[in-house]
């Protein structure tokens, strides 16, 4: 059975989650496991409550989605603690934006995805103006819907502000004071609290990841400087004016995404000389990355792989960009980056 909460239908149901709850009780076959999927459920009032009673009096297998990173907290954590699987669907990597775009009979150029990203609907239309104003109209949706609610905003203007900020420098080192003082340039004020709730309903709202920062020497974890990524590059092109910006942050974005969709646990990387833009961990092992447009210099080269420098143990290296020449030095692995976003190179964890 499959409900979504944004069928009109259901409409009368949102308000009153008893009636909801027995239309459900009333709609499952009493023989055997039902299979129950529940669209948009944070939608539904008291929704905490009425899950953990269907999945507590129903022979019932029960799976909700929704918007929002706080779906399963609260009352609902508590009532189905140890009984829950927990998943993060993100927009089409580009491996599945290529597969999916072959399905439609085209093929899809990196470029065009740094670009435009791997939300599904936004390849079924074809002209650029078509695209951005379905994303500008997807984000704007988002926010309606998963942020205003959860958190009523007074300022929405200076709320749009930050965003577009946080969201045109995805993968730089964000302060909030110069988050503040973008904002002051535009005529408005902020304070360093109303930033940080901001974010967090960014974040909750799945429009941008926090990736913190880890003291390699130190091997801990660290509580500040830490970047934020979107969790699309579309999102990067609707915010940075339109500019041809491959060199930077979409792609670090898109390796962001493809290491967290794999899977993969992911922090930057401080140095003694600096920064490695990702440590990426899986279980037990590690890998340090550099990721670059193209090598285009011995100059650009050296300072790309120099990154490693001043790291002491063995771990493996990598350094992804555009380049097909294979450009692998002093136990420094080089890959084309479309490649391994496609999965025709792998990466390992060894010691």
């Amino acid at each position: 059975m499959q409900l979504s909460l944004e069928d009109y239908r259901w409409a009368e149901y949102l308000d009153n989650p008893g009636r909801f709850h027995q239309e459900v009780k009333d709609l499952i076959v009493e023989e055997g496991t039902s299979y129950v999927f529940i669209d948009e459920i944070q939608r539904l009032k008291d929704f905490q409550r009425v899950i953990a009673s269907l999945k507590a009096l129903l022979p019932i297998s029960l799976f909700v989605t929704g918007s929002n990173s706080q779906l399963l907290s609260g009352e609902l954590a508590t009532h189905l603690v140890g009984r829950t699987l927990d998943y993060t669907i993100m927009p089409f990597t580009y491996g599945e934006a290529k597969q999916y775009c072959a399905q439609l009979g085209r093929d899809l150029p990196l470029e065009e995805y740094l670009k435009w990203g791997g939300i599904p609907q936004r390849f079924l239309l074809t002209h650029e103006t078509e695209i951005r104003s379905f994303l500008g109209n997807l984000l704007q949706s988002i926010i309606t819907k998963d942020v205003w609610p959860s958190r009523p905003i007074r300022h929405r203007d200076l709320f749009y502000n930050v965003l577009s900020f946080i969201m045109g420098e995805s993968g730089s080192t964000i302060s909030t004071k110069r988050i503040a003082g973008y904002v002051s340039s535009r005529d408005e004020s902020v304070t360093v609290q109303t930033i940080y709730s901001y974010i967090a309903e960014m974040e909750s709202a799945y429009l941008i990841q926090k990736v913190p920062r880890f003291d390699i020497a130190g091997k801990k974890a660290l509580s500040t400087r830490s970047k934020y990524y979107a969790i699309d590059p579309a999102f990067i092109t609707l915010h940075r004016g339109g500019r041809d910006d491959l060199q930077s942050r979409p792609l670090e974005t898109v390796v962001h995404n493809e290491l967290v969709a794999r899977g993969h646990e992911v922090y930057i990387g401080k140095t003694a000389q600096g920064e490695v833009d990702f440590i990426v961990k899986d279980g037990s092992g590690r890998c340090y990355i550099q990721v670059a447009y193209l090598l285009g210099s011995e100059e650009t080269v050296k300072r790309e792989f120099s990154a490693f420098a001043s790291i002491k143990d063995n771990w493996p290296r990598y350094v992804l960009s555009l380049d097909r020449l294979d450009f692998s030095r002093d136990g420094i692995t080089h890959y084309n980056l479309e490649d391994f976003l496609l999965g025709k190179v792998s990466l390992s964890f060894g010691g």
